[in-house]
């Protein structure tokens, strides 16, 4: 099933996304990963399209959206804002969303801060952000603000290769799929010029952020969570310590938690295990 190609400027910057399914089904916002593309629903998506209608959005930076200002800087919470003002120009009044890592950070992030606007949560490999100790907070900011200074983002965003295939090897040597995997989303984020390939990302996404949320502040987040809200693990996947996930996993209300065996993008791995996890889940809240 092919998707459909759209964009539309959100606070002044253009956010690329897909969509597929019917246009009368309820509607899912799906946010991927840190790194990755809407693509990285490419094989999950159509399994859920004949009942609804899922719309997966590159996030600011990523694959085929813009990138911020030369002066701009990637913050997790201002991702938050984008995406509701997205749902707005979609018309989407309460929100369905299904996030993966990253995305599904800031599904859970959005369910905490927004109660009133999400109806519910799917969260693949992730259950919150991670937490930093707050002694350390000047020392974060200080790392953060040295490595902007001495950043020399023209010479990134200017590296170039030879190949499709081997820009998917350099990504698949830090991560945790493999190329069979890769190819699969990887090349949303490539574009050609001439006879050389360059990444569409935004290099400062490798940045450190300035600013990192405490424990406190983020159970604060997942405390005030209202809606039914699904947490699907993979095993191994990334490593969540157990004493961390599950204090977590009790300060959300109507939390359910599966477990797939696969790596970290095990929506890539078993789309149709993981589709008809979300299914379920999905028929009972929607």
């Amino acid at each position: 099933m092919k998707a459909k190609e759209e964009k539309k400027y959100i606070n002044g910057l253009e956010l690329a996304y897909q969509t597929w399914g019917a246009r009368s089904g309820p509607k899912l916002i799906a946010l991927h990963g840190w790194l990755d593309n809407s693509d990285s629903f490419r094989e999950l998506a159509p399994l859920l399209a004949d009942q609804y209608e899922i719309t997966a959005v590159d996030l600011p930076g990523h694959g085929r959206s813009a990138h911020l200002s030369p002066h701009g800087h990637y913050q997790l919470l201002d991702s938050l804002p984008t995406i509701l003002r997205l749902a707005d120009e979609l018309k989407i009044e309460k929100l369905n969303l299904i996030g993966h890592s990253l995305g599904g950070v800031i599904g859970s992030l959005l369910a905490g801060a927004f109660p009133e606007r999400i109806k519910s949560v799917v969260s693949i490999e992730a259950i919150g952000p991670l937490s930093d100790d707050p002694s350390k907070a000047a020392e974060v900011f200080a790392k953060s603000v040295r490595q902007y200074q001495g950043y020399d983002l023209h010479r990134a965003q200017n590296t170039s290769y030879s190949s499709v295939e081997e820009m998917i090897e350099r990504r698949v040597k830090v991560s945790d799929f493999d190329f069979n995997i890769g190819e699969k989303f990887v090349p949303r984020s490539i574009m050609k010029k001439g006879d050389r390939y360059f990444w569409t990302s935004d290099p400062r996404l490798r940045l450190p952020s300035r600013v990192r949320l405490t424990e406190r502040q983020v159970e604060s987040f997942l405390s005030r969570i209202q809606c039914p809200f699904q947490f699907i693990r993979a095993k191994p996947g990334i490593p969540i310590p157990d004493a961390a996930m599950h204090s977590r996993i009790n300060l959300i209300q109507d939390i359910q938690m599966h477990m797939i065996e696969g790596g970290h993008h095990v929506h890539i791995e078993k789309p149709d295990h993981t589709a008809k996890l979300i299914k379920s889940f999905l028929k009972k809240v929607i």
